[in-house]
């Protein structure tokens, strides 16, 4: 199990070091970047609560992504080193699609360290991907 987790971690680290090329053309739309965070909700002193999370978001989200973004509920599992076995829990999904400058980098680098900082979390999981879009 370890060999895995060690073998993911490596094509994760890779996959931050060299994103995939913008699409050559897109079908439809424009080529753009979709950035998907993963926010543990659990936390040592107990669970994140509706209340805190929506003003996290008024706070750090929303003034950072004028424009839009997408927030969805979902259940997520990972290996705790800690406990020594897979923890399973309550998670939001931050979906955001933009352009891929140093600005929105920014932005979400912030938001990234927000969280982490007030809710004494270890990491939030960030997923980038090149993709066209259109509207």
């Amino acid at each position: 199990m370890r060999i895995v987790v060690a073998s993911l971690v490596a094509l994760a680290l890779a996959a931050c070091s060299t994103m995939t090329p913008t699409p050559a053309s897109c079908v439809a739309g424009k080529p753009a970047v979709q950035t998907q965070l993963y926010f543990g909700l659990s936390t040592k002193s107990g669970a994140v609560s509706p209340r805190e999370w929506r003003r996290f978001v008024e706070r750090e989200i929303t003034p950072r992504f004028p424009q839009g973004f997408s927030v969805a509920d979902v259940r997520g599992a990972w290996l705790s080193e800690e406990a020594k076995r897979t923890i399973s829990e309550n998670s939001k999904l931050l979906i955001r699609v933009h352009d891929g400058t140093p600005a929105d980098n920014a932005a979400i680098t912030a938001i990234i360290d927000s969280y982490k900082r007030d809710f004494a979390q270890e990491s939030v999981m960030r997923v980038d991907q090149n993709i066209c879009v259109a509207f």
